[in-house]
């Protein structure tokens, strides 16, 4: 039974992710759009006369384009133990239930996946209680699913990682 659990969870989690994948992608067939195609002259075509833009005394700027996802910078050593932090972002990112915790809270943790709530303002107290808690048989649930895997440093690990974010933009 609950092998079968095990598997249906981690068959539900690579499902989210997949869709994750692919709505950061545009969906199942891409996001980009092929180019009209351009008529080929042709020996009986002439060109068009195009009127050029006139040249300004002031540069018009380009526009900087924008990153659709947001990744949260990378820890440093005064953020409070490189080696904890560094270890609190591989569980955050890929560890905890084999996809990491991003998969429902997103990459930021701000819980903008739509899955899981908003978990950067938690206290670590809080983030510890939430993930032991949740991995007993009272309170049966996905998180008990996605946490099985985490030994005492990883949540120790993934509390300070979540203090971290919450301390970024």
């Amino acid at each position: 039974m609950k092998s079968s659990m095990t598997r249906l969870v981690g068959t539900l989690l690579a499902g989210v992710a997949m869709l994750v994948v692919l709505a950061a992608c545009g969906g199942p067939t891409g996001g980009t759009t092929p180019a009209p195609a351009t008529p080929q002259p042709t020996a009986t075509s002439r060109p068009t006369p195009t009127s050029l833009p006139t040249p300004t005394a002031t540069p018009v700027p380009t526009p900087t384009p924008t990153q659709s996802a947001v990744l949260p910078p990378t820890p440093t050593a005064s953020a409070g133990g490189n080696d904890l932090l560094a270890l609190g972002k591989e569980v955050f990112e890929k560890k905890a239930g084999n996809v990491g915790c991003k998969a429902c809270h997103g990459i930021s943790g701000k819980g903008d996946v739509g899955i899981g709530p908003d978990i950067r303002g938690k206290t670590a107290d809080d983030i510890r209680r939430a993930l032991k808690e949740s991995d007993s048989p009272e309170e049966p649930g996905l998180m008990a699913q996605v946490v099985t895997n985490l030994n005492d440093q990883d949540i120790e690990a993934v509390a300070a990682y979540l203090a971290y974010l919450a301390e970024q933009p």
